[in-house]
């Protein structure tokens, strides 16, 4: 019988990132996915491709609208 000394694991790597789909608007001269500067376009891009769209001055994230929530009828007869 062995009774060998194991190694604790060494550090791994962090998997690659993922690309998100994301909603932008054109706003650099250039065409992005097929569409022209003031239009929006969905885009599958990891965070660091994002990243160097926006910083070029090709596209901008489209803003989520927040809807208030509504208000509960109340209780008073």
């Amino acid at each position: 019988m062995s009774f060998a000394r194991m190694a604790p694991p060494g550090r791994q790597p962090k998997p690659p990132e993922e690309p998100r789909d994301r909603t932008y608007v054109v706003i650099g001269p250039r065409e992005v996915g097929g569409k022209v500067k003031g239009e929006e376009v969905t885009l599958r891009l990891t965070d660091a491709a994002e990243a160097a769209l926006i910083e070029a001055g090709h596209i901008e994230p489209v803003k989520a609208e927040v809807v208030a929530p509504a208000k509960k009828a109340s209780l008073k007869k």
